[in-house]
């Protein structure tokens, strides 16, 4: 199948004007509502969280946000207890687990026996006022799917999307994995788009290999909605999926989601690219901008030296590189059998793992440790950080009940199903 942009297409004879449109466009500060006060970048973020630690950062909200609202959640990872699959080396078994001791990751917290990885996980309420937002800013409409429930209206979800695509050109959808409660613990981005009098779907799940693992028996969200849309048959729905994962924590799929369809909706079309070929779906920069698996970029011919302006007209690299680290990561491996020689653990070691520069490798009893430096992007977790901050910045400005009321608001505006 031949690419396709969903770039503005001129003629010739607009060339010239388009681009001092464009810049116009661009230069024009959008009426932004007081709610929204300015909030901590995700360059302060990151440094802040560096030199104070990730605890003195959330504690400072939660001394100045309003009770009972949630706005605010941090999911702790326990890496040290996770084990990996027994390997057979020559007779021996060896189990690996992810630890953190060594750890200079600022989203790490360590203690006495064991160590967390502390990501911060979205509420619906602050993606809520993220994406009301991202709608006075950007002209970026995105709709929820109603967690609330024990059951999803897939058809109030269908003719909702359908309903919404009849007044403007696109819209996002935030979409779960499945369609019980068991299965919405996960955000999938959908971004649907007008094509003459058909749709088409650009799934772009983070992890979509999570879904087989998920527990209950379902069919997948967006399998199922797109097949009920199509279905209502008001439309045609072409959908696009790209499945290689993008996601490597267990948190960073809510931010993804608003990241991800903010960038694909802004409505100057100089400033987002969303292209299609064969049964690939790329939107780029988003999900480039976005990833946290290497080998993601690996899969989309990543040109780290390609500048777009959703990254304020930087190249990729160098976004990138600005919201990373280099960091240690300990893998402790724990031989079956505790009687082995010093010679034996060594040949096993050597036909298992081919050293690489920088790391260290330590042996225990029946234990050996490898730390490696790694390089770590932390956009998701930082913008993790910007959205709650915007949301508890919402909050104070209006005190507990207002805000309530406007985030109900704003709920009943997005959130449908």
């Amino acid at each position: 199948m031949p690419s396709t942009s969903l770039k503005r297409k001129h003629s010739e004879g607009e060339e010239a004007s388009f681009s001092t449109k464009r810049q116009k466009a661009a230069a024009k500060t959008p009426e932004i509502s007081q709610d929204f006060k300015k909030t901590i970048s995700t360059k302060q973020a990151f440094a802040q969280v560096q030199s104070e630690g990730l605890s003195t950062f959330v504690n400072a909200w939660k001394k100045s946000l309003p009770k009972g609202l949630p706005l605010t959640d941090l999911t702790h990872i326990k890496k040290s207890t996770s084990a990996g699959p027994a390997i057979d080396i020559d007779g021996v078994k060896i189990r690996s687990a992810a630890t953190f001791e060594r750890s200079n990751d600022p989203f790490v917290q360590h203690g006495k026996t064991k160590s967390h990885l502390v990501l911060p996980s979205l509420t619906r309420a602050t993606q809520l006022i993220n994406a009301e937002f991202y709608a006075q800013k950007y002209g970026a409409e995105i709709l929820f799917v109603n967690e609330d429930k024990e059951a999803i209206d897939l058809n109030n979800v269908a003719t909702s999307v359908i309903h919404a695509l009849s007044e403007g050109q696109s819209v996002g959808l935030v979409a779960p994995i499945g369609q019980t409660a068991e299965a919405q613990d996960h955000s999938i981005p959908i971004l649907f788009q007008r094509n003459g009098d058909n749709v088409e779907a650009h799934i772009l799940d983070t992890a979509f290999h999570l879904w087989y693992e998920a527990p209950g028996d379902y069919q997948y969200f967006p399998d199922a909605l797109i097949d009920k849309m199509n279905d209502i048959g008001q439309t045609t729905v072409k959908q696009f999926h790209d499945e290689t994962p993008r996601q490597s924590d267990h948190a960073g799929c809510h931010a993804d989601a608003l990241a991800v369809l903010k960038d694909a909706l802004r409505e100057n079309p100089g400033e987002r690219e969303l292209s299609v070929s064969g049964d690939k779906t790329q939107v780029r920069p988003a999900m480039l901008k976005t990833t946290q698996l290497p080998s993601f970029l690996k899969s989309q011919n990543f040109n780290p030296e390609e500048k777009y302006q959703v990254s304020k007209n930087r190249a990729l690299k160098e976004h990138r590189e600005s919201h990373s680290m280099q960091t240690k990561v300990t893998t402790t491996y724990t031989f079956d059998r505790k009687n082995l020689t010093a010679d034996e653990k060594s040949n096993v070691i050597q036909k298992f793992h081919k050293p690489e520069k920088g790391e260290t490798l330590d042996v225990e009893r029946n234990k050996f440790h490898i730390t490696k430096n790694r390089q770590t992007n932390m956009f998701l977790r930082l913008k993790s950080l910007q959205y709650v901050d915007r949301a508890v910045k919402f909050a104070e400005h209006h005190g507990a009940t207002t805000a309530q009321q406007k985030i109900a608001e704003i709920s009943a505006k997005r959130t449908v199903g």
